[in-house]
């Protein structure tokens, strides 16, 4: 009997993985699980937890549908997660006592929480999101927050703004998101530390008990790409800003004993194909390999996700690279050359580091994504879940790489060919081309390809010139030639 094509009707019952989370102790991996709520259609995410050692099947802990940014207390025992339900519309913080019950709200904040992070004893939590909304001078005050968010939604709006509105959010508003602190107790109220018209991202505790952030506090912050780190006292005052590098800055983290760790480019535009490198303090370790610290290759079969922050281990720190169509996971310490980790053709999806052990998800050309561990060195590694295993009863295309060469120069090329195919057969061709222009084609799992492969089709798909996980050179050699310099590649 033939086995079945991969359809179309097939995305329906596809499911992902994100955001794997492995304990303190090393033990647990908690993780975010995407599947497809026809009913509602809609995607619904929920929190799943699985013993690291594999010893038993992965379980759901919430219900979701909208749960997600799993985080574990420092000493394990209690897992927050964001989730909307109380209001469609926002995300509010939830705690889960592993020891028994149900999960308990635990904050919200005017327009939802955006990230958090638990303070280092576990008795306090950052939160970050935006003030309350604006009181309509002509009217009575909104009776609830649904009320003034509607308000807010249908008001006349006088764009003031250079920077209103980003791919991916739409128009944004016009009050920035702010750091916030409250204490990891149900009941607890939620206390605005930092003020201004300047966002604030990607909030950590630092080792000394106040809270860093990213930020541009700058007068001309909205026409600037640099972001600096700044820090604010836990029970509010005033903001310092802690580095002075002048470069567009997308992730940091500090060691326990201070030192600071930053993936930030050369220039201060995170734009025009620059790559993004690991720091630690002034040192760059990461110049000689020229590839880019984040993650740039497309894989349809993972969720989108922020950059990832540095994570500290046992003297190291694990960063991700993008390299030639796969995204690997390294490590480095200062004035050594960085260690390959996660390698291999495919793509890591996320990382998390706790007790010698390594939780990531992954993907590649037969494997659709899963749920993985290893040892902090690379070694052991091993499969804990599988959300598609039934993809294996389908015949799927055969993905299969080219040297492709143009003007004396080789980059990588691949041709997806339909299931079935025989050597010297003519099939209707699709020529993909990746956007951006800095994003990369490469060995994920092609779920969309295979779509239209099982329908017969080849696809054809390239990395020209621009496309990131190359060298510097590479990936800013369409600048002001975007169209030109890519095209004879594609032909």
């Amino acid at each position: 009997m033939t086995p079945q094509q991969l359809g179309e009707r097939d995305i329906l019952r596809f499911r992902t993985i994100s955001d794997a989370q492995v304990s303190p102790d090393g033990r647990q991996v908690a993780f975010v699980l995407t599947e497809q709520d026809t009913a509602a259609d809609r995607q619904a995410t929920s929190v799943w937890l699985v013993p690291a050692d594999g010893s038993a099947e992965s379980r759901r802990l919430t219900t979701g549908p909208r749960d997600s940014r799993p985080r574990w207390s420092p000493d394990g025992r209690r897992l927050a997660f964001l989730g909307a339900r109380e209001r469609e519309w926002a995300k509010d913080l939830h705690v889960l006592d592993l020891a028994g019950g149900e999960p308990v709200r635990i904050a919200e904040l005017p327009r939802g929480i955006t990230g958090y992070r638990w303070s280092p004893d576990g008795a306090h939590l950052c939160l970050l999101g935006g003030p309350e909304y604006p009181v309509d001078p002509d009217r009575e005050p909104a009776p609830n927050r649904e009320e003034a968010r509607r308000r807010y939604q249908e008001r006349v709006r006088h764009v003031s703004r250079f920077r209103y509105r980003l791919d991916g959010q739409g128009v944004l508003d016009d009050e920035a998101r702010q750091v916030w602190v409250v204490e990891s107790s149900q009941g607890a109220q939620p206390r605005q530390v930092t003020d201004g018209d300047a966002d604030a991202s990607s909030a950590a505790w630092m080792p000394d008990g106040r809270i860093a952030f990213l930020s541009n506090r700058e007068p001309d912050h909205d026409r600037s790409g640099v972001t600096e780190v700044y820090a604010v006292p836990a029970g509010g005052g005033a903001v310092e800003r802690l580095t002075r590098y002048e470069k567009a800055m997308i992730a940091f983290r500090f060691a326990p004993d201070g030192t600071l760790a930053t993936v930030r480019s050369d220039w201060g535009t995170p734009y025009g194909g620059a790559h993004h490198r690991l720091w630690l303090g002034d040192e760059c370790v990461t110049r000689d390999l020229d590839r880019t610290s984040t993650a740039v290759v497309l894989a349809d079969t993972m969720t989108g996700r922020e950059a990832l922050d540095p994570e500290w281990h046992d003297g190291w720190w694990y960063f991700e690279v993008s390299d030639a169509g796969s995204v690997h996971v390294y490590r480095a310490q200062a004035g050594r050359a960085p260690q390959l980790v996660l390698g291999g053709r495919r793509v890591v999806g996320s990382l998390s580091v706790a007790s010698g052990r390594l939780a990531f998800v992954s993907s590649s050309p037969d494997d659709p994504v899963s749920l993985r561990v290893a040892n902090a060195d690379g070694t052991g590694e091993r499969v804990l879940f599988e959300p598609n295993a039934w993809v294996c009863d389908r015949s799927l295309g055969t993905l299969r790489a080219i040297d492709l060469q143009h003007g004396g120069e080789t980059i990588d090329a691949w041709a997806l060919l339909p299931p079935g195919f025989r050597e010297g057969q003519r099939v209707p061709t699709l020529l993909y081309i990746h956007g951006g222009p800095h994003s990369a084609y490469g060995w994920s799992f092609p779920l969309a390809l295979q779509i239209l492969a099982g329908a017969g089709y080849a696809v054809v798909l390239c990395n020209p010139p621009g496309s990131q996980g190359y060298s510097q050179d590479f990936a800013q050699r369409v600048r002001a030639g975007w169209g030109e310099v890519d095209f004879p590649y594609f032909m």
